[in-house]
């Protein structure tokens, strides 16, 4: 049973979130794969998030209209470029 005077959630919460986000560069790390942070960084954060929903994501808010594509790929291709080898 956990718990707490409300005190010391906020910091758990933020620890847990920043443990977890940690995970996904140790597996790559650990594999030596490409890892990209969050592919929809400019689109699905940041202070205008909201108000971007309705421009970029399908009504389901879940998946990404054509209009967010450009950015998607400005956050991937970065790590994926690497690993393209020319044909033979």
């Amino acid at each position: 049973m956990w718990i707490t005077s409300g005190c010391c959630e906020d910091e758990l919460v933020i620890d847990y979130a920043a443990r977890f986000a940690r995970t996904f560069a140790d597996v790559a790390r650990a594999s030596k794969t490409a890892l990209v942070p969050f592919m929809l960084k400019g689109i699905a954060d940041g202070p205008d998030a909201a108000a971007q929903t309705e421009k970029m994501f399908q009504n389901d808010r879940i998946h990404p209209k054509a209009e967010a594509h450009p950015a998607i790929l400005a956050n991937i291709w970065p790590e994926l470029k690497p690993l393209l080898r020319p044909p033979t």
